[in-house]
């Protein structure tokens, strides 16, 4: 099943660029998240995101996480605890260098296919000759989404679309701090 998080009138029949590295940062100048990524065949792209596009995606992404919303109490302490370990589990990496400046685009759009264990996320943007995607298990998905709740705090983001248990033992991040790199395989 693919749903769209934010569609635009373009087709999804294009193929994708397999993504495997990924560095997401809060830029405060652009005030946007840069994802720069590697692609299987070692290329290299940026990837723009917005405030809006995020604050529709991340509920999406945590839907999938959580389907079963009953047992609140329960699924929450759950939930903590596993995305504790995806943080513990989460090694330094160095970050994805981007060398060609002319790979760069705005998100416009990102489709999501959904699996009983992985989660497709294909980014289409104005200026990308085609869409980009990433596929991802629950554990690197939780380690991503940890990485991008940090940058949130960093943007002074809504923090309202993050449930309590992705701050569960989490550091604070001051807003002001230079953007913390982050690199997810």
């Amino acid at each position: 099943m693919s749903q769209p998080v934010f569609p635009d009138e373009r087709t999804t029949a294009d193929a994708a660029l397999a993504l495997r590295r990924l560095t997401t940062e809060y830029v405060e100048s652009e005030d946007r998240l840069r994802i720069a990524a590697e692609t299987s065949e070692g290329q290299t792209v940026v990837l723009w995101v917005t405030q809006r596009l995020m604050l529709r995606l991340v509920p999406a992404l945590l839907n999938w996480l959580q389907p079963d919303k009953s047992e609140q109490t329960k699924q929450t302490a759950q939930h903590a605890f596993a995305q504790e370990e995806a943080r513990a589990r989460l090694a330094r990496q160095p970050a994805v260098v981007v060398e060609d400046l002319q790979a760069q685009s705005r998100v416009d759009a990102v489709d999501l296919t959904l699996a009983a264990t992985s989660i497709q996320l294909r980014w289409r943007g104005p200026d990308l000759p085609q869409p980009v995607a990433v596929v991802m298990e629950p554990l690197p998905l939780r380690q991503w989404l940890g990485i991008v709740h940090q940058q949130f705090a960093q943007a002074q983001w809504p923090m309202s679309v993050w449930p309590a248990w992705m701050s569960a033992g989490a550091a604070t991040t001051e807003p002001r701090q230079p953007p913390v790199r982050t690199t997810l395989h």
